[in-house]
């Protein structure tokens, strides 16, 4: 997940973890696994604490794609826009697993 956690440093968003008791009222009732705030011009990822694996870094890519897409600054995330983190993340996560494996292609 180095990839990603540099790019939330370069993007200047905190990454953070949270109870998942906590996560419904930090991510305004919208959550799954984590969700992408802005609080007082700050820019946050909060993951479930219970993430674990690439279940963490398949929410984390997906986070991190709505910082970088500027999602945050429109005034709703439209399905498009799930859509387009959804993919990022996806190909993130399987690209990072295939590369892992060290499968020669």
């Amino acid at each position: 997940m180095g990839i990603l956690s540099e790019i939330c440093k370069q993007e200047n968003v905190q990454i953070t973890r949270a109870a998942t008791d906590d996560l419904y009222e930090i991510c305004e009732g919208k959550v799954n696994g984590g969700c992408a705030v802005r609080r007082n011009g700050q820019n946050f990822i909060v993951l479930d604490a219970n993430l674990k694996g690439y279940e963490k870094m398949l929410v984390l890519a997906h986070e991190t794609a709505h910082h970088i897409f500027g999602h945050l600054d429109k005034d709703e995330i439209t399905e498009q826009m799930e859509d387009e983190a959804r993919l990022f993340s996806v190909v993130y996560t399987a690209l990072y697993m295939f590369a892992e494996s060290g499968v020669n292609a």
